[in-house]
């Protein structure tokens, strides 16, 4: 917080008010974010029947410099083109510095499709209420 003093010259050149202001100053810090990919998995046999496997995702703040805000999966490619990102899982409120969560997202993995790989992207935010983008 800064302090200063407000002098208004209202246009007359002799009257003045006087009074004081607070300014909050925030310093804008990426936070740095890894993410780790747990084992696939068919949740249900109703997801197996339709081909919806769960992938739990690990994210984590390992060094800060703050509190991660607002943390969400935005988005996945993968390399098979059959293999399509159908939901991002919930986003979580914040991770402190050396904490992690856990989001699990699913993927629509056509038949025959044995592996494949996936390029994650999220989206967080820093106290100061900056959004950041992150291509894993």
């Amino acid at each position: 917080n800064a302090r200063g003093e407000v002098n208004s010259d209202y246009g007359t050149g002799t009257s003045y008010d006087t009074g004081t202001f607070t300014v909050n100053t925030c310093t804008p810090a990426r936070p740095v974010l890894k993410i780790s990919a747990g084992t696939g998995f068919w949740a249900t046999l109703g997801d197996y029947g339709t081909r919806t496997m769960s992938l739990p995702l690990t994210v984590s703040n390992p060094v800060g410099p703050g509190t991660a805000y607002n943390v969400a999966i935005t988005g996945a490619t993968s390399t098979n083109g059959g293999v399509t990102l159908v939901s991002t899982g919930s986003p979580v409120s914040s991770i402190i510095v050396g904490g992690s969560a856990l989001i699990t997202v699913q993927y629509q993995v056509p038949v025959g499709v044995g592996s494949f790989r996936t390029s994650i992207s999220g989206s967080a935010s820093d106290s100061c209420g900056t959004s950041y983008t992150y291509p894993v």
